[in-house]
């Protein structure tokens, strides 16, 4: 996956010094990435989806976070709302037996 930073953080409109600390590295590193002279490391991607994806869902704003990390929080999600589904209606066949015992 290739991300613009600098558009990613542009759409947050953070500077580069919160988008550093948000993904864990040294202001004058993320200059680096940013500018092309660096690379960027799979944990720090991880931590930008990461991010993008906490900003999408705190503002209420699902295309902050990239289409995979989207796909993604919607399988979790579907599983979720099944759990949640499978557990009320166990609660609710346990509430039953127990009023007819």
């Amino acid at each position: 996956m290739t991300l613009d930073l600098l558009a990613l953080r542009a759409r947050l409109g953070w500077t580069q010094a919160q988008m550093a600390s948000a993904i864990g590295l040294k202001l004058r590193a993320y200059n680096g990435i940013e500018g092309g002279r660096m690379a960027l490391r799979p944990i720090h991607l991880l931590a930008v989806e990461r991010v993008l994806l906490a900003q999408a869902a705190y503002r209420g704003a699902p295309s902050l976070a990239p289409d995979c990390v989207r796909d993604d929080a919607l399988s979790v999600a579907r599983a979720i709302s099944a759990d949640a589904k499978n557990l009320r209606k166990s609660a609710t066949m346990a509430s039953g037996k127990a009023l007819t015992q």
